[in-house]
């Protein structure tokens, strides 16, 4: 179960993080989730993004709505992505078990061939240009983007968010996943 724990002498900074939470966490929580496909890493996340929102503070308790929502998705996204980078740079290694001359045993360390470096640096190119791609749509076809994939959000609480209709949301969605169709074709994804 997931718990607020940071504690800081401003108690209106406190109150505003944990008010953040409680509106927000399960939101993170999922986003993080759906990059790292691993619960315990997500919630590893999550905790990193609290202490980064709390380094940053004033700028997100500058803002409200629309704007402090996809902050908290692009914070959340970014350090489950970081996370995601360390975890598959790591060395994944074995032991092997030999003898010497005196037929004592000996364990060395070979690398494991399941972590195969080509696979994870055409799949972190493919993420990294998609990102681009998302990024290079016109505003409006981003947000819906943003909110429908990433955040998980319904195209029901998409238009209630944006103030737009639910079939304004489904032709933006549309458009933009022609869109991104488009650029993948061009760009060789």
């Amino acid at each position: 179960m997931l718990a607020f724990i940071l504690t800081i002498e401003d108690t209106d900074k406190q109150k505003y993080l944990e008010d953040m939470f409680n509106t927000h966490s399960g939101r993170m929580l999922s986003a993080a989730n759906r990059i790292l496909e691993n619960r315990s890493d997500a919630e590893d996340a999550l905790q990193d993004t609290f202490i980064k929102i709390y380094n940053n503070i004033e700028k997100f308790m500058s803002l409200s709505g629309d704007d402090l929502i996809l902050l908290i998705i692009i914070y959340t996204r970014n350090t489950a992505r970081d996370l995601l980078r360390r975890r598959n740079t790591e060395k994944r290694h074995t032991q092997e078990k030999t003898f010497d001359s005196d037929g004592d045993e000996i364990y060395t360390d070979i690398a494991d061939e399941s972590a195969n470096v080509e696979e994870i640096v055409i799949r972190k190119e493919t993420i990294e240009r998609t990102a681009d791609y998302i990024d290079s749509l016109p505003e409006a076809q981003r947000d819906v983007i943003i909110m429908k994939y990433r955040l998980g959000m319904r195209e029901k609480e998409i238009a209630s968010v944006l103030g737009i209709s639910e079939t304004a949301v489904s032709s933006r969605v549309l458009r933009a996943k022609d869109g991104l169709r488009r650029m993948m074709e061009n760009g060789g994804i």
